[in-house]
């Protein structure tokens, strides 16, 4: 699979579990409507860092790449080869 689009998933997890956790401030803690969303959005969280640490390294030296850039980068900050 594509780095980009493990990035992409990656983000999508993670966004979606964080607006569903501001969802939460709208929602009263005594509801069971609370566990809920805050199960989802842990989960959530938890399934998109799982695939950015699990998929989202260098395809030749399996380096884990840093997720503090916006983009993947062009190359890879250890073996210094391409990234497709």
């Amino acid at each position: 699979m594509k780095l980009r689009k493990i990035k992409n998933i990656s983000d999508s997890f993670i966004i979606s579990g964080g607006l569903l956790a501001l969802l939460l401030f709208a929602t009263p803690e005594d509801s069971a409507l609370f566990g809920l969303i805050l199960f989802i959005s842990v989960v959530a969280i938890a399934i998109g860092m799982y695939v950015n640490f699990k998929y989202y390294r260098c395809p030749h030296c399996q380096s884990y790449l840093s997720v503090r850039t916006f983009s993947v980068p062009a190359y890879c900050p250890f073996c210094g080869n391409r990234i497709n």
